[in-house]
């Protein structure tokens, strides 16, 4: 009797521990993806992606979530040139920590700590070559996390060439800059866009 009391309390011992390293060791998502600032540079040779992230623990506790930088390549789009991730420090004054980040299957994994009942911002920089003026932003991975976006803001700016196509309205502002946004916004799919030289017929 002893013994089998002693296997089920070392089994939800187990079990209790498993979870823990799962659910708070970046096995799920665990932190909430809370909103996300894309800009966008594009030439027509290559486009220069900057997002900006928020991620918010909701528990008292602090939680390492691992992530991922789903990057689309090919399709008139090239590998990712240089990839940069970046933990923005809550004092402006101090240097953004760059964080380690390893590819597995053409998506970049690092990982993130969050204190308990906070938020934290993450900076990521991308470029990547592409042929024919085309360019994708990949968002439908928002949809694993469970949650739409609080609010997400998609900006383009273009030089020497115009837009011809993006499956996303897009506001222009002028300049040769656009831009469209969201508040509660679980996308269906990804954000694609096409330009041209001026001088190309429409």
């Amino acid at each position: 009797m002893n013994r089998r009391r002693y296997i089920a309390e070392a089994l939800v011992s187990l079990g209790v521990l498993a979870f823990a390293i799962v659910a708070f060791g970046g096995g799920f998502p665990s932190v909430r993806f809370v909103s996300e600032v894309i800009r966008v540079q594009a030439d027509g040779r290559r486009i220069h992606v900057e997002g900006l992230y928020r991620y918010r623990n909701p528990f008292p506790f602090p939680v390492s979530q691992g992530l991922s930088c789903p990057i689309w390549a090919g399709d008139g789009l090239g590998p990712v040139e240089e990839l940069l991730v970046q933990q923005l420090p809550a004092n402006s004054e101090e240097s953004p920590p760059l964080l380690p980040v390893r590819w597995i299957k053409g998506a970049g994994y690092f990982g993130l700590t969050v204190p308990g009942r906070s938020e934290v911002e993450l900076r990521v920089h991308y470029t990547q070559a592409t042929t024919g003026g085309i360019g994708r932003y990949i968002l439908t991975t928002t949809q694993p996390w469970g949650r739409p976006l609080e609010h997400g803001r998609y900006e383009l700016e273009l030089s020497g060439v115009r837009l011809t196509r993006s499956n996303y309205a897009l506001q222009s502002l002028g300049a040769g800059k656009y831009a469209f946004e969201k508040v509660d916004f679980m996308p269906e799919e990804d954000w694609i866009f096409e330009t041209e030289p001026p001088g190309d017929p429409s």
